[in-house]
């Protein structure tokens, strides 16, 4: 029963910061009121030099006091009640570095919002919360860029306008059979395009901007599927960084400067 009780008391202080052995010599002391190392040794069954490690510890704690005698060192055991302080510490400590750590947590477990939008009402609303959300100087990228519909057209001329007005940069991407129609609107110094030969052309478009994906799939009743996530955002950024490197666009990016 008392090597139950202790085994009890061991795991309880150890959520203290104590170890096995802290414990046993501290539980020593308890006992005895006054010792020193050789009986504390024998009475914990621990080695000599662990006896010491513990005592040490014990004291920068403040669970342990000791005093000499002529011939020795003689140590002490402070009142339990010292144990409740500790805790007290403890937890103030903790809460003191509580909002740090809760921002590194905020770091790693990003939520991802994930949302679809049809026809497209829905599509212009994905291109104008970039104009929204990015600043002068930020790039807005798409890669296999196609061939909206004509009556489409003037909502992007506008858009594009509207971009080179704020000065957000544009990165793009052009299917090769829709290269005449959209180079007819992306303008501008702060544009540049590269070509997707026919054989890798997609009908879905991939816009990149800030922390959003949006993914619009010209259908007849156009689809676009928007995904809220850094970590999304940048691992596409870096897809389309090797693509624009690669040797599969034409020509080299450069600029196209409008009136």
């Amino acid at each position: 029963m008392e090597n139950q009780n202790q085994e009890e008391l061991v795991q309880i202080l150890a959520k203290l910061g104590l170890s096995r052995n802290d414990v046993l010599v501290y539980l020593a002391l308890l006992r005895s009121g006054k010792a020193g190392s050789g009986q504390i040794t024998r009475d914990s069954g621990l080695h000599t030099s662990r006896v010491h490690e513990s005592l040490n510890k014990l004291a920068q704690a403040g669970l342990v006091a000791y005093f000499f005698t002529t011939s020795k060192r003689v140590y002490q055991a402070e009142n339990p009640e010292r144990l409740l302080e500790t805790a007290r510490e403890i937890e103030q400590e903790t809460k003191r570095v509580l909002p740090r750590l809760l921002e590194m947590g905020k770091q790693k477990e990003e939520k991802v919002n994930a949302r679809l939008y049809e026809g497209y009402k829905g599509v212009r609303t994905v291109y104008n919360s970039s104009l929204e959300r990015l600043k002068p100087g930020e790039e807005h990228f798409v890669f296999s860029a196609f061939g909206e519909p004509d009556f489409f057209v003037p909502f992007f001329i506008n858009w594009n306008k509207r971009r080179v007005a704020k000065g957000i940069k544009l990165r793009v991407v052009i299917n090769e059979d829709a290269k005449e129609k959209i180079l007819s609107y992306v303008k501008g110094r702060l544009a540049r395009y590269k070509i997707l030969p026919k054989d890798f052309s997609t009908p879905t478009s991939t816009n990149i901007f800030g922390n959003t994906v949006a993914m619009v799939v010209w259908l007849e009743k156009p689809i676009a599927f928007v995904i809220e996530s850094k970590e999304a955002a940048d691992s596409f950024r870096k897809y389309f960084e090797i693509l624009w490197k690669s040797d599969i666009l034409r020509p080299k990016a450069r600029p196209q400067i409008g009136r």
